[in-house]
């Protein structure tokens, strides 16, 4: 009967395997694909559950696209299609969309900051000029990019060092995306 409903219901079950040594089951368990892992049973009873290798790097990729911010990291460090074949068609959707969402975001407000820096400097001569003028109508993040261009810095790799300072904590990622939103919907107008 049990078999019946098993193989009605597509149930997974439970295998057993035998290992020479601790060695061999945990070397074993990381080459395996598309399975979970095992629950070691030792000969006093006591029992330890051990994860695949490929298992992990899947549920660990699909939390971590829960995270905005760690995916806008994994854009920024070069590692977002590393992620994407560990995920499950719709999380690479949702993935994939968000990345789609960050360039634009990233595209509108470097325009905007370009745009800025480009103004800036063509109305003041020096780094001095610009720093005596206390009405020249800049924010406190625009000012910085400001002089670190009149230092022949690139306004883009500081827009990358800008973006990554926000990336520790959920709610810092939050407040630079709503930055971003509106430098990007200035520009794009």
């Amino acid at each position: 009967m049990i078999e019946e409903l098993v193989k009605k219901y597509d149930i997974p079950v439970v295998e057993v395997f035998s290992f020479k040594s601790y060695i061999d089951a945990f070397e074993g368990i990381n080459s395996w694909k598309n399975k979970e892992g095992i629950i070691l049973v030792m000969n006093d009873g006591s029992r330890y559950k051990i994860k695949g290798e490929e298992y992990v790097l899947k549920h660990r990729a699909r939390d971590d696209i829960s995270k905005e911010r760690i995916v806008w990291k994994a854009i920024l460090d070069g590692t977002f299609d590393d992620i994407l074949p560990l995920l499950s068609d719709r999380d690479r959707e949702t993935a994939k969309e968000m990345e789609a969402e960050f360039w634009q975001l990233y595209k509108g407000t470097l325009d905007h900051l370009n745009k800025v820096v480009h103004d800036t400097l063509s109305k003041y001569s020096d780094k001095k000029s610009f720093a005596t003028d206390r009405d020249h109508g800049l924010t406190k993040t625009e000012t910085r990019f400001v002089f670190a261009s009149f230092n022949k810095k690139s306004v883009e790799e500081l827009f990358k060092e800008h973006i990554e300072k926000f990336l520790n904590q959920d709610t810092k990622q939050k407040e630079l995306k709503e930055w971003m939103e509106c430098h990007s919907k200035k520009e794009g107008e």
